[in-house]
């Protein structure tokens, strides 16, 4: 009797705590969720116009743009840092490499069980697109690999514009992921936005977008015209050598 009382008890204690689990992943996917809308409707309509003033730097979580993959249905928000609680919303900005628009290596970390689940499956000339206020970036995958968390030089300023993404490995594992996966792709094309075509002409940008501009990082100037293609010089596979740091999960 005794035994079946106490069954009882640990059956609705393990109801409990289920329960409070699950209302804590509702909680973060509505938090997320709302995040991601409100600041993608935002960014679509700050690419219609914006003002001429130079732009304060980036505060952490300060939304960047929008990065789209299309073949892997990956569409997820950037924001700035990779802190916890920005890659808990967002993917993330490590902010010691460039933007986009900038010469050199543009690096975003991401989650593998949230915004970059499938990036695994990216092969070599997929397309992704990065949309900012100011254009869309275009770029094509050239290698991927697997490396441990300690090997940062993938981080590293490129020769050509270039996008890095990086997330955690294996993407099927549950808790720590000893690796890090990571996938490396050129600019391959520009195209600018109504915002950037209002800085050379300020008498069409709507007061409403000037007024947010600043909080995605806009640098007024730095557009002019879109920049040519980078010639590829080098494809790796998975087994390619390259180095990572730990972000990412």
């Amino acid at each position: 009797m005794n035994g079946t009382v106490a069954l009882r008890w640990l059956e609705r204690g393990f109801l409990f705590v289920g329960l409070v689990l699950l209302g804590l992943w509702v909680e973060n996917y509505g938090e997320t969720y709302a995040f991601q809308t409100a600041e993608s409707l935002r960014l679509d309509r700050l690419t219609r116009g914006l003002d001429d003033g130079a732009s304060p730097e980036l505060s952490t979580g300060a939304t960047i743009g929008r990065i789209e993959i299309p073949r892997l249905r990956i569409s997820a928000m950037i924001a700035e840092g990779v802190s916890p609680a920005v890659l808990r919303h967002a993917v993330g900005h490590v902010r010691t490499t460039s933007r986009p628009g900038e010469s050199g290596n543009v690096a975003l970390a991401g989650h593998r069980d949230t915004f970059f689940r499938g990036l695994g499956r990216a092969r070599a000339n997929d397309q992704i697109r990065i949309v900012t206020p100011l254009g869309t970036y275009g770029y094509r995958v050239v290698w991927s690999g697997v490396v441990r968390p300690a090997r940062v030089d993938v981080l590293d300023s490129t020769a050509t514009r270039s996008l890095t993404l990086i997330t955690c490995y294996p993407f099927d594992v549950i808790g720590h992921a000893p690796e890090r996966f990571v996938l490396r792709a050129q600019q391959t094309s520009f195209t600018e936005s109504e915002a950037a075509r209002a800085l050379r002409d300020p008498g069409g940008a709507p007061a409403a977008a000037a007024a947010e501009a600043p909080s995605l990082g806009l640098r007024a100037g730095v557009v002019t015209r879109a920049p040519e293609a980078p010639r590829v010089t080098h494809r790796g596979g998975a087994g390619s050598s390259v180095r990572a740091r730990g972000h990412g999960s």
